[in-house]
């Protein structure tokens, strides 16, 4: 998977209102404040991007050349973009420096600490970027015991800011087919570590180890059935939301019938966000809610 720096995509996206195109691709009125902090006063959330999983290039400092040094985390990746609410009405928002001591001042009192600090009129990177980000930090920190990285940026004299984070979160340690077996006999269902393209079906090509290894459980136990059970949280409209889980609770079921399971061993089912396992106001909580489960029948 290419490792993609996070420099390189918030001057992208924090060149809003048509300066640069590929914002227009992250707008969405479903896009919320970033979960980790709260807006600055006279700005809102102009555009976001999520993955349940994913690898990004955190700046951590330069090297002795002065080009950026990159630390590679994969986990949940949350982008929020927020904009000054009117620049006719407001035009001398808060400055790109006051915005990141604002935030810095917030992460503080979390206990985050400072790995990163840079910016200037004439702001670091090289590149065809070197003239937009004007202030930057790159953050660590804990919440809800999960570790989470964070590079924050603010633009054009403060008219935008934007926010990245990342959760690190390991990918699911592979257990015996036996192990998966006393466990489902134990709860009566399995959490399946599929990952999907945001808002899509589309499975990740980082599950197929976990497929594979279903596959083989349910190979082992040859006279179980079981239903594919699609969960989603409770962000957006709630009928988009049940679709999503039924087409990935599909999706999760044709790739276990390509790997030699019988259909009729298998059936799915999509319940939306109608059956929670954790609190929904969190980040956390709500990618604790997108799964998929295998339950026994």
């Amino acid at each position: 998977m290419p490792v993609i720096s996070i420099l390189r995509i918030l001057p992208r996206l924090l060149a809003a209102l048509g300066l640069l195109a590929p914002l227009a691709a992250f707008a969405s009125d479903d896009c919320k404040p970033h979960s980790l902090f709260t807006p600055m006063p006279g700005y809102h959330v102009h555009s976001c991007e999520h993955s349940d999983f994913d690898a990004k290039g955190i700046p951590i400092g330069l090297d002795e050349e002065g080009s950026v040094k990159l630390k590679t985390v994969e986990g949940i990746y949350e982008l929020v973009v927020y904009v000054v609410d009117d620049i006719d009405e407001n035009p001398q928002p808060a400055s790109p420096l006051k915005i990141l001591r604002n935030h810095l001042a917030a992460a503080s009192a979390k206990g985050a600490t400072v790995v990163w600090e840079e910016g200037s009129d004439s702001y670091l990177m090289a590149g065809e970027w070197s003239d937009i980000q004007q202030r930057s930090a790159t953050l660590k920190m804990e919440q809800g015991g999960r570790e989470y990285w964070v590079h924050l940026g603010s633009v054009n004299d403060g008219d935008y800011y934007a926010i990245a984070s990342i959760s690190a979160e390991p990918m699911a340690q592979v257990v015996s087919v036996n192990e998966l077996l006393a466990q489902l006999d134990k709860d009566g269902f399995l959490a399946l570590e599929v990952h999907f393209d945001t808002a899509k079906a589309t499975i990740r090509p980082e599950s197929a180890g976990v497929l594979d290894q279903a596959a083989s459980m349910l190979r082992e136990a040859a006279s179980m059935k079981a239903e594919i059970g699609g969960h989603t949280d409770n962000v957006g409209d709630a009928a988009a939301n049940l679709a999503l889980s039924e087409q990935r609770a599909a999706s999760v079921r044709q790739a276990l019938i390509e790997r030699g399971i019988a259909a009729e061993r298998l059936t799915a089912k999509g319940y939306g966000a109608t059956a929670p396992v954790a609190d929904n106001r969190s980040e956390a909580g709500r990618a604790q809610n997108r799964r998929v489960e295998l339950v026994k029948r």
